[in-house]
């Protein structure tokens, strides 16, 4: 599909996953609405291709909702999650992903093109390998997407931050002296990459029923190996294996999302124990760097609609949420209100931030509901004209953050700044009714139609 609609770039020069692969990406990246990519030679790694920004534009991720506008594709999303389409298990011999059944001997990430993306990272990393365990009491499966560095020919790290299901569930486990089993899945369909990103409602919601309804129809999971897990059956890459008890190996330093270099953290340490893939496998991967990039584009569809749903069915008149790329897809937000009451905004607020997603927010702007949320240009046109910073800023210290943050001086915590960016009523410092500045009239003049038919130029007698 993406090349009939050209929007593939191939490249059939020999490439080196040593820096080359991520300094293509980089470059790739720094143009205008970048085509996904396609690596057909990997160097030292005959038979392999790597692709990389499958969903780097909103024109390729609007591909799953029927060509929708970027404006619509957060209301598109909750439309499609609202009926949740349950997987359908296959056959083994059904599975491409089996093709190929790595024997014990045959069993390194030596064997797979992992990139070294930036000079300073510690290692190769998985960029986007998604995760998939099981809910130890619904046997519900989870979908995430979380970096791994490789530290060893069978080992390599697990970035499960606190808070996110990964981390609860491997948690639980450790408590209990057990491993967590966990597949590495590259390479998959688009409805699957989102869903990882999925914020799930409860501990017990099945993502893969979240991809089956942004597909449209089942998603095709087959059981692992060795492990009790069901993957992708579709998938090009399959990595089995188990999270240890009490054992933590170092990650980093790496080049993240944020555009920074991150320090050495340490990190529950992941073990192979089978790796399956097609007979001609394309690995999947993604350049992290400064924003925008591909994660930060896919990603700000499903957290955007997270908050925007929990949001609105608790505080009235919010119509729409945004996380845009640019702001790392966390740390910036803004909110569009039907204002309705005083204090209001700051009543929208309050909600964003007790959301799973929305506490990671650092930047918060709330505007009305005739202000555009995803044309900054209209955001801050709202800010310069609606605000008084003395009147209509929050704000909150000592607060939960990204771990990642790099303006943080503690790890996870900062502090936080809403801005209420809506028209005041009287209660709240505004002007009186027979004061209030009215927006300018921008209904056709006598004279608009003429301009219109004519061409501005050819009216001005220019041409």
């Amino acid at each position: 599909m993406l090349r009939a609609e050209g929007e593939l770039l191939e490249v059939d020069k020999e490439v080196d996953i040593n820096y080359e692969i991520g300094d293509i990406c980089k470059a790739l990246h720094s143009q205008p609405n970048p085509k996904a990519i396609l690596f057909n030679k990997i160097k030292d790694y005959s038979g392999w291709r790597m692709c990389c920004n499958i969903l780097g534009s909103f024109k390729r991720v609007s591909m799953m909702f029927n060509g929708a506008p970027m404006e619509a594709l957060v209301d598109y999303y909750l439309r499609r999650i609202e009926k949740p389409i349950p997987p359908v298990e296959v056959a083994r011999r059904e599975a491409p992903c089996k093709e190929v059944v790595l024997k014990e001997g045959e069993l390194s990430f030596t064997k797979l093109p992992i990139p070294i993306w930036h000079p300073g990272d510690g290692g190769p990393y998985i960029t986007l390998g998604i995760q998939v365990c099981r809910d130890p009491v619904s046997g519900a499966s989870n979908l995430a997407i979380l970096r791994q560095m490789i530290v060893g020919p069978r080992e390599a790290s697990l970035n499960a931050l606190p808070g996110k299901r990964t981390y609860i569930f491997y948690r639980e486990r450790e408590e209990r002296g057990e491993p967590l089993e966990v597949a590495i899945v590259i390479g998959v369909e688009p409805a699957i990459q989102v869903a990882a990103c999925h914020s799930a409602t409860s501990l017990d919601e099945d993502e893969y029923a979240v991809a089956g309804a942004l597909k449209g129809e089942p998603i095709e999971v087959v059981k692992c190996e060795t492990i009790d897990v069901m993957v992708p059956a579709r998938a090009e890459v399959i990595v089995e294996g188990i999270v240890p008890p009490n054992e933590r190996v170092s990650d980093g330093k790496f080049g993240e999302f944020t555009g920074y270099l991150s320090g050495v953290r340490q990190n529950p340490k992941f073990v192979i124990k089978c790796i399956t893939h097609r007979s001609n496998p394309i690995f999947q991967a993604t350049y992290e760097g400064m924003p925008p990039v591909e994660d930060h584009i896919f990603k700000s569809i499903p957290y955007s609609a997270a908050i925007q749903k929990v949001v609105s069915s608790i505080c009235p008149g919010v119509s729409g949420v945004w996380l845009p790329p640019a702001g790392g897809t966390m740390l910036w937000g803004v909110v569009r209100l039907r204002k309705m009451y005083p204090g209001h905004a700051k009543h929208a607020m309050n909600a964003v931030w007790a959301t799973h997603i929305g506490k990671y927010i650092k930047f918060l702007v709330v505007v009305d509901d005739d202000v555009n949320i995803y044309d900054p240009n209209a955001v801050i046109w709202a800010i310069s004209m609606r605000v008084q910073p003395h009147r209509d800023l929050v704000l909150e210290t000592n607060s939960t953050s990204i771990q990642l943050d790099p303006s943080a001086s503690h790890l996870g915590v900062t502090s936080k700044l809403g801005i209420d960016a809506t028209e005041k009523l009287p209660e709240e410092g505004g002007p009186p009714p027979d004061l209030k500045p009215t927006l300018i009239d921008h209904s056709p003049s006598i004279y608009w139609q003429s301009i219109c038919k004519v061409g501005l130029l050819r009216y001005l007698s220019l041409e």
